[in-house]
């Protein structure tokens, strides 16, 4: 089962090119979660709705990507990070996390806005240094507007698979799924032995 965690301000979207791509693999499990919380309470949110799924894999981007690592870590299961967010030092210094100014969820149409008590739950946090029982899959599009690729590759390089692919060109969005369907294939197929490709 795949378990997709969407970026920041969004929510589980069936109709997401990731999503319609993913689900060629296995079954996608349909989870939002409130990017507006603490990281506490984020992280046990998605433990708790899927804690009991089987053969779970998580594949998130951007902040669903920090996440998907985070909840790989805890329940010791693989992850695919897609042009994923690394450090909270990325929310501490603001990145898209502007204070207190209302944003609209492209896909709800609900207002929230970032908090201080929000922005200090990402204090010291860095997926670098959570223990991974098999080491996460990293999916980069080397031209992302919003995050930097190259400090993302040095950062994580040392404890990523080594079937990570890096595409040139793209967008924070992740232009490639399509193309990367494979190399997840293989990663899940390494992790669990089983193809889920038709």
């Amino acid at each position: 089962m795949i378990v997709y965690l969407h970026g920041f301000n969004s929510a589980y979207n069936p109709d997401s090119d990731k999503i319609v791509a993913l689900s060629k693999l296995d079954k996608v499990y349909p989870l939002s979660y409130n990017s507006f919380d603490t990281y506490d309470n984020i992280l046990d949110d998605i433990i708790t709705k899927t804690k009991h799924l089987e053969n779970l894999v998580f594949v998130g981007t951007s902040l669903g990507g920090f996440y998907a690592a985070a909840c790989a870590s805890a329940l010791g299961v693989p992850c695919v990070l897609i042009n994923p967010v690394s450090r909270g030092s990325f929310v501490q210094n603001n990145g898209i996390f502007i204070k207190d100014v209302p944003m609209t969820n492209y896909v709800t149409g609900q207002v929230n806005a970032v908090t201080q008590t929000m922005i200090d739950s990402y204090i010291n946090l860095d997926i670098k240094e959570l223990h991974y029982e098999c080491k996460p899959l990293l999916l980069l599009d080397m031209e992302d507007e919003l995050i930097d690729s190259q400090n993302t590759l040095d950062h994580l390089k040392s404890i990523v698979s080594s079937s990570s692919v890096y595409y040139e060109g793209g967008s924070h969005r992740f232009d490639h799924i399509d193309l990367a369907l494979r190399n997840i294939e293989y990663y899940l197929n390494n992790f669990f032995a089983v193809s889920h490709w038709d």
